[in-house]
């Protein structure tokens, strides 16, 4: 049987990290019945908006990204599609929704 696919972008990684609520919800539900996947990119938002945003701890940061890292299939994305979102911010995570053939984002 083939699983349902998603791509979490950062802000539900983040949410369902830090808090509790529909994103950490959708985060567990998907670990039950889908594949996640992830790129590198979005792992490096999530690094960079959790210390930068948040003010956590390079150790701390790393142990959520070891975490999170169990839990994806990553997908490799070289940056090609540069135009798909008016916010150059969303390409990454677009580009790695369209890599995984992934069925939600």
């Amino acid at each position: 049987m083939v699983k349902t696919s998603v791509v979490f972008d950062t802000n539900v990684w983040i949410s369902a990290i830090l808090f509790d609520g529909k994103p950490k919800k959708a985060v567990d539900l998907a670990l039950k019945k889908c594949q996640i996947f992830c790129s590198v990119a979005i792992l490096q938002e999530l690094r960079e908006v959790l210390a930068d945003d948040f003010g956590l701890s390079g150790i701390m940061i790393e142990e959520m990204t070891e975490v999170i890292l169990n839990m994806v299939q990553i997908v490799p994305i070289v940056g090609n599609l540069k135009n798909i979102s008016s916010d150059p911010k969303d390409n990454p995570i677009l580009e790695t929704a369209i890599v995984a053939a992934a069925d939600y984002l």
